[in-house]
């Protein structure tokens, strides 16, 4: 007897969730009420100890498919686990405070369908909810391989876009299994793979959730910065050693960031001696770099003292931002 072939969506969207159970409806409603209806909602919940699961499973629709971690990991290996649970020919990743734009899905179909084979991302714009629209400055629409990626990123005052990938790239270029962030996967899939920026608004993005770490203060957010500074430090070494020479060729600003962010999580991971040979380093090539001093000797004072002299920052940025 012959097996029907699976039917498989043409949309998978991942939602990674970590204590969100006040925003985890808001983000799968605006999926699942998208006039484009071939979709499956792949939520991972990481170990949430709220009531995030609960809200989840209170959603009657057969398109989700809820994973859950025992413990938290955080949100590049829980994209992951929602990676391998995914059917669809695009991946999509939302992230669990965040809502589509209705319709957008339609839309992001109809450039999907007309891709080419040689591009395997899409990206598109976001909203943050005090309406500045990322990326900014605002892109025209444009086709980039890794060095047109590098120049574009490096000329970008904020850098996030909205991506839709093609499943099978995720046989070659997955994201850190660790608590880094996700600028090690951009470089390693633009080698191999082009993107296209569609300057269109795909998503609004919410800031307000307590658990987000520009909203945290005090010790929870030194904790949060101290319990992934050794995966953070790790991925700053993996993106200087592999990509290294390009950025510094091609996007210089973010060369000399990254290298900064090196000795900033030498010093956060405790390790105090590698963290000075790399300021010196660091200084020697710029020295008019006030963060770097102050990166030094708040390092020098150790771990702790660093977290909230980059807390103070991060606040009198918000501050120049709302004037």
């Amino acid at each position: 007897m012959e097996v029907a072939p699976e039917v498989r969506p043409y949309f998978s969207i991942v939602i990674p969730a970590y204590n969100r159970e006040k925003e985890i409806r808001r983000a799968v409603d605006s999926c699942l009420e998208q006039s484009f209806k071939d979709i499956e909602v792949v939520i991972v919940d990481d170990g949430s100890v709220d009531r995030t699961v609960a809200v989840v499973n209170s959603i009657e629709d057969r398109r989700i498919i809820l994973i859950c971690h025992q413990k938290n990991q955080g949100v590049c290996p829980a994209r992951n686990t929602g990676i391998e649970q995914c059917r669809g020919e695009w991946i999509i990743f939302l992230d669990s405070d965040d809502e589509l734009v209705p319709g957008i899905l339609e839309r992001m179909w109809q450039d999907a369908i007309g891709c080419p084979d040689d591009i395997d991302q899409l990206g598109f714009l976001c909203q943050w909810d005090d309406g500045r629209i990322l990326p900014e400055p605002v892109p025209a629409d444009q086709i980039m391989d890794y060095v047109e990626f590098i120049k574009w990123s490096d000329n970008l005052i904020l850098s996030d876009f909205f991506p839709c990938i093609r499943r099978r790239t995720f046989s070659t270029v997955k994201f850190a299994a660790s608590r880094a962030y996700e600028e090690s996967y951009l470089y390693d899939f633009t080698i191999r793979y082009k993107i296209h920026i569609i300057p269109i608004l795909a998503v609004i993005k919410y800031t307000d959730s307590p658990n987000r770490i520009t909203t945290m203060w005090g010790q929870e957010y030194t904790a949060k910065l101290l319990s992934g500074a050794k995966d953070q430090l790790e991925a700053m070494e993996y993106i200087l050693t592999r990509h290294g020479e390009s950025l510094y060729q091609y996007g210089p600003r973010y060369f000399r960031i990254y290298s900064k962010s090196q000795v900033f999580y030498s010093f956060l991971a405790g390790h105090r001696w590698t963290g000075s040979s790399l300021a010196i380093k660091y200084l020697e090539k710029y020295p008019g770099c006030l963060d770097g001093w102050v990166i030094w000797l708040a390092g020098l004072m150790g771990p702790r003292a660093l977290a909230s002299v980059k807390r103070w920052k991060y606040l009198w940025y918000n501050l120049k931002q709302e004037k």
